[in-house]
């Protein structure tokens, strides 16, 4: 049986303002792949620079750097 989980993945600003959410659900045990169009919560694109990638789940909390080019 596979154990279903609350997984969250937000993307942050340098200064750690939220710029959106791109999975907020429940989700099996997996692998999982999702797609950012370099836009924030209300759907205007945002700069290039560096914005860091949260994930939460059952398993605890990852956070990795992304640096985003023009």
């Amino acid at each position: 049986m596979l154990r279903v989980g609350a997984v969250r993945l937000r993307l942050y600003d340098v200064r750690g303002r939220l710029v959106t959410t791109l999975i907020d659900a429940p989700l099996a045990e997996g692998d999982y792949e999702t797609t950012w169009r370099r836009t924030d919560e209300r759907g205007a694109r945002v700069p290039a620079g560096v914005y860091f990638a949260r994930l939460d789940g059952a398993g605890g909390t990852s956070t990795r750097k992304l640096v985003v080019g023009h």
